[in-house]
């Protein structure tokens, strides 16, 4: 069976990243889209979609500015930010990466996660929240974003964790683009992330931890990070 964009957009790359992952009685997909234009060109978007079979339902639109007071979505959906080009799931969690983010450098990179606030008796069915920090977007990113850094190049997520890749990572000592992840865990053992998210109480990602950049290279530019799987079962990150 097919599924499709609503009002679908010229060149907007419907399908570039998927994931999907079984919930009760059907399987949930996620969809990106990273050059959809909405107020801006390449902004970028991501499709939730449920069902089996033949029969399938879109149960949330997603983008980096959806949802958020004017005020706070002039700040999001930047020019070019290709918010999609990497899409994860697990269970209530959806992680999207917009790589190409502008903020204080240039292709800095971003990732949002969003949680199913699942439906409470109001007979409206599910909404999808932002799951991250306080206030604000909940936009992820870098501890000290650089340009070219492409933070959410890849995006993974299982459980309490999230990954995202930063392949254009450059180490301290001048190796250019060696790469590197960073991960975030819940809330409970961490306190909540240094950085912009929503205020409605649902599970939050805290900060966990940078990890080291990939040992012994010794060319230029490994790409190291574009490109990650965690299998749950064996508690491996694969990278």
């Amino acid at each position: 069976n097919t599924s499709n964009v609503s009002l679908p957009n010229q060149a907007e790359r419907f399908g570039t990243d998927v994931a999907i992952d079984a919930i009760t009685g059907a399987y949930r997909v996620v969809v990106g889209a990273p050059d959809w234009t909405g107020v801006n060109a390449g902004q970028g978007r991501a499709f939730v979609f449920e069902g089996s079979g033949a029969s399938w339902q879109r149960v949330a639109r997603l983008s980096s500015d959806a949802g958020l007071p004017a005020s706070e979505a002039s700040l999001e959906a930047k020019n070019g930010e290709h918010f999609g080009s990497s899409v994860a799931l697990d269970g209530n969690y959806v992680v999207v990466g917009a790589p190409d983010r502008e903020g204080i450098a240039a292709q800095q990179g971003a990732a949002y996660v969003f949680y199913e606030l699942v439906n409470q008796g109001s007979n409206t069915g599910s909404t999808w929240t932002r799951s991250s920090g306080t206030s604000g977007s909940g936009r992820l990113s870098a501890s000290a974003p650089a340009e070219n850094d492409h933070f959410g190049q890849t995006v993974v997520v299982s459980g309490d964790r999230v990954v995202a890749g930063i392949p254009g990572f450059n180490e301290v000592a001048g190796r250019a683009d060696v790469g590197s992840i960073r991960t975030y865990r819940t809330s409970t053992p961490t306190g909540p992330i240094p950085a912009v998210g929503n205020t409605i109480s649902v599970p939050n990602l805290g900060s966990y931890r940078v990890a080291p950049p990939a040992e012994l290279l010794t060319h230029g530019s490994s790409n190291y990070g574009s490109r990650s799987h965690y299998d749950p079962a064996s508690g491996q990150l694969f990278i």
